[in-house]
């Protein structure tokens, strides 16, 4: 059986525990002000924060239509397959973002996927935009138009690379 001195020690613990968060948490608040531990730390190479540098973009293609396609075994859902975006970077610097995504202003839908470049080796890259489910609660037409948009982040602007007009044709 422990002596009364390792007893004590033993109770002090969870003390010591509560005291550590509550000055961490303080010190990290508004009441300290210069201390941030959320900073991200810029690497060696001096990529410096998302969306920065620059990009230089001589291509970009982006499909010609996309597809409403109805779930498998009677699910209520449609899956929205829209087919990626290809681009090819001529040069970058910095940590630039590519964003490729679509609207569908009739469904009030709106999806997008980012593409953080940093170290990448090839010059043409493909840029998917994830599946997605619509209810079918949603449908009431055969097909919807829709706004394919490819755009970059650099150097605090955002510039338009390529829009595209196409149809989301609903199968069942």
């Amino acid at each position: 059986m422990p002596d009364n001195g390792d007893m004590n020690v033993l109770r002090g613990i969870p003390v010591v525990a509560v005291a550590v968060i509550l000055v961490g948490t303080l010190l990290s608040g508004p009441l300290v002000p210069g201390v941030d531990f959320t900073k991200v730390r810029e690497t060696e190479e001096g990529l410096g924060s998302l969306g920065s540098g620059n990009i230089t973009i001589s291509e970009a293609t982006l499909p010609d239509s996309a597809v409403l396609q109805r779930g498998n075994y009677g699910a209520g859902t449609y899956r929205l397959r829209v087919p990626a975006a290809t681009v090819t970077v001529d040069r970058y610097t910095g940590r630039p973002i590519i964003s490729y995504g679509i609207d569908i202003d009739e469904l009030g839908y709106s999806r997008n996927t980012i593409r953080i470049l940093v170290n990448e080796s090839e010059s043409r890259l493909t840029i998917p935009l994830e599946e997605d489910d619509l209810d079918k609660g949603q449908l009431e037409a055969e097909e919807y138009d829709a706004q394919l948009t490819l755009l970059t982040r650099a150097g605090g602007n955002e510039t338009v690379v390529a829009t595209r007009n196409i149809t989301v044709a609903v199968r069942s």
